[in-house]
């Protein structure tokens, strides 16, 4: 029998019903929702997309009302899309929604890292059940990072005295100082009694705070943001140098100004420098390479191909890690509420210390408040620095 008023589907209202589909996930709908209207919708039938668009909604807001808003659904509505694309488009649509896959893979790899994150946190560990912890901590994963990839490589993870991130260090204090010991990091007695909770160290260890810098010059901004200065506040910012082991290795945690795509593109720009070694070497030998041939001098690159792999899934590991785990804090959170964010934070440098490393540099989460990038180095040995008096400036914010 036929509908004698068959339903209309109109593309806007699908696109709307589309974005508010899950709650939690509304910022990936979106992203499939742009995608859709501005490089899919352009290469299709609109009235068949719009059905297309709509039965989606109703079949997988029936699948939301019966399960939650769950991530799986969210990927199993893309991948109808691109199944079915042949009903409503003539043209390979699969880069457009691979790229949603894509946003999808990276929501859940961070959930799945932040998930690591939180579980190593005693303050919230305690509301697991047994069953419902991962299998591996965070650092038995890092084990397996340092045995296993840092191992091969361990230039591409830390930075040394001599690295372009250490080169220019400072810090700075409120108020007008001169002495080298005012900037130094405050003692025990005195950051407990100032109720001072800082993001790395624990409140029974002394750490000294800096900023890093590639240029000459004191970096202002960043340890105005750092230090929270208010709008005429006077701060002292001096240079610092290192005065103690000069062969320390700082694991290198700044990854802020670095994508995913770039991490990828390092593998393949690699790649292809082999092959064009190969390629150069056959042509000055000015001879026809056998197969044999080839797979030989292969071979003999095995080692750097290895330092590629390790190379490309340490990166990788360490921009989800950091992604998730640098975010700014609000201001209004009480001492204790802050204790609890930082206890992971705190928990990772002490596993760091006990690997014999020295220290770690990171991003400036503050900076990032305001649409910007900095850079923060914390020493677990607080003397290792000092501060240079002749370079010590005052500044009103």
């Amino acid at each position: 029998m036929r509908t004698l008023f068959p339903k209309q589907y109109d593309m806007i209202s699908e696109l709307a019903k589309l974005e508010k589909l899950m709650p939690s996930y509304t910022g990936l709908l979106r992203k499939l929702s742009i995608v859709i209207r501005n490089k899919v919708w352009k290469k299709s039938d609109e009235k068949r997309l719009a059905v297309v668009l709509g039965s989606c909604n109703q079949i997988f807001k029936a699948l939301v009302d019966t399960y939650g808003d769950q991530i799986e659904i969210l990927e199993m509505y893309v991948e109808y899309l691109t199944e079915y694309k042949d009903k409503y488009s003539g043209y390979d649509l699969s880069v457009y929604y691979n790229s949603v896959q894509a946003h999808i893979q990276i929501f859940k790899t961070q959930n799945l890292v932040k998930e690591h994150w939180r579980q190593i946190n005693p303050y919230f560990r305690k509301e697991y059940a047994k069953e419902d912890l991962l299998s591996k901590d965070l650092t038995e994963i890092l084990d397996d990072f340092f045995d296993n990839i840092v191992r091969v490589c361990p230039e591409e993870f830390f930075v040394t005295m001599n690295n372009k991130k250490l080169k220019f260090l400072s810090r700075g204090r409120r108020g007008i100082w001169d002495k080298k010991e005012d900037l130094a990091a405050p003692s025990i007695e005195i950051a407990k009694k100032n109720n001072i909770i800082n993001r790395w160290n624990p409140p029974d260890r002394r750490y000294l705070y800096l900023t890093g810098k590639e240029h000459n010059g004191n970096d202002v901004e960043t340890i105005s943001e750092e230090l929270r200065a208010k709008t005429g506040e006077t701060i002292t910012v001096a240079s610092f140098k290192f005065i103690g082991d000069n062969n320390f290795k700082i694991l290198d945690l700044d990854y802020e100004t670095i994508t995913r795509q770039e991490i990828f593109n390092f593998v393949e720009d690699y790649e292809k420098n082999q092959v064009k070694e190969i390629i150069s070497k056959v042509c000055t030998e000015s001879y026809v390479p056998t197969k044999n041939e080839i797979m030989k001098q292969i071979k003999l690159r095995e080692n750097k191909t290895v330092w590629l792999a390790n190379t490309f899934v340490g990166k990788l590991l360490l921009k989800e890690l950091c992604d998730a785990i640098f975010v700014p804090l609000d201001d209004n959170l009480d001492n204790e509420e802050k204790d609890k964010c930082y206890k992971s934070f705190h928990i990772l440098a002490e596993y760091l210390e006990k690997r014999g490393y020295k220290g770690i540099c990171y991003p400036s989460t503050r900076m990032r408040l305001i649409g910007k990038t900095g850079r923060n180095i914390v020493l677990f040995d607080a003397d290792s620095a000092e501060a240079i008096e002749e370079s010590f400036e005052t500044f009103v914010k």
